[in-house]
């Protein structure tokens, strides 16, 4: 840790110049990796991490993933425990999208939040599937009795975990995948054995990602916030969003749309390093 904030502060000086050089953009990419491997059903509804971003997926496509009822309210998907809850939120809500925090210490703290895009809709969980990395939630959509709509009240549906996976897949049962909105989860959640981290500037934030390799050569990032601005770097940590994909290049682009996309440092090395070096580097 002290390595980390050490390096941190002495290069902030030196960002500016750095971006320029480098040339980083403000697009950020998502996808998984294609192991190879036989496909199996639950990969094949992971798969849509890569195939789509707001289009609708074939149906036939994930055959088997609709679930005819809605799945139980508390259970398990491969090891990771899951409760299904209901919340009403206040406000104007134009936008059907979700969002990951982690709430109250307890059982089940990591909290996923959809919003409907109208307050007559109402939202329930059809089905959730995890392989030890990403979750995947599918969702239906159906109308309020008109006698049960209240101004400016939503209907959410909310999903709490007892882990945080590495990705979230959230899916209405047409297909369409919807974005993360909102994300804030406290920065001890992260992994400071980190395989290269990101790290840029605002005018009072300064923007990291964490990136880890995984063992089927995919990466995993975590896209992280810290109001000190290096000043006492990583002692005000928020995760603001998290995910895996299946390509350096596409690394690069989640450190463009995160705004860390400055400098890159390696654990154990004091040396500071461009997204090209980070590009180019042998695993």
């Amino acid at each position: 840790m002290f390595k980390f904030r050490r390096s941190v502060v002495l290069v902030l000086s030196v960002m500016t110049a750095f971006m320029i050089l480098t040339g980083c953009g403000t697009k950020a990419v998502d996808g998984t990796a294609d192991t190879g491997e036989e496909t199996t059903q639950t990969e094949k509804i992971l798969e849509t991490k890569k195939t789509v971003s707001h289009e609708d997926i074939p149906e036939e496509t994930y055959a088997g993933i609709f679930a005819d009822e809605t799945v139980e309210e508390n259970g398990l998907a491969e090891g990771l425990r899951y409760n299904i809850t209901e919340s009403v939120m206040m406000g104007d809500h134009s936008e059907l999208s979700y969002c990951l925090f982690k709430g109250e210490q307890g059982d089940l703290p990591y909290k996923l939040v959809v919003t409907p895009d109208g307050n007559d809709q109402v939202l329930s969980v059809k089905n959730i599937l995890y392989d030890g990395y990403i979750v995947v939630v599918v969702l239906e959509k159906d109308k309020l009795d008109p006698s049960e709509v209240k101004d400016g009240e939503y209907r959410c549906c909310a999903v709490e975990f007892d882990k945080l996976p590495y990705d979230f897949s959230v899916i209405m049962e047409g297909g369409k995948k919807l974005e993360c909105s909102y994300a804030h989860i406290d920065g001890e959640e992260i992994d400071k054995d980190y395989y290269a981290l990101f790290v840029g500037t605002g005018s009072s934030v300064m923007y990291s990602t964490y990136v880890y390799k995984m063992e089927d050569g995919r990466y995993r990032y975590l896209n992280v916030t810290d109001e000190n601005d290096g000043r006492n770097a990583g002692s005000d940590e928020v995760i603001r969003g998290l995910g895996i994909v299946s390509t350096k290049e596409e690394i690069i682009g989640i450190a463009e749309g995160s705004g860390s996309c400055g400098i890159v440092l390696f654990p154990d090395d004091d040396t500071i390093y461009g997204p090209d070096d980070f590009l180019e580097k042998n695993d």
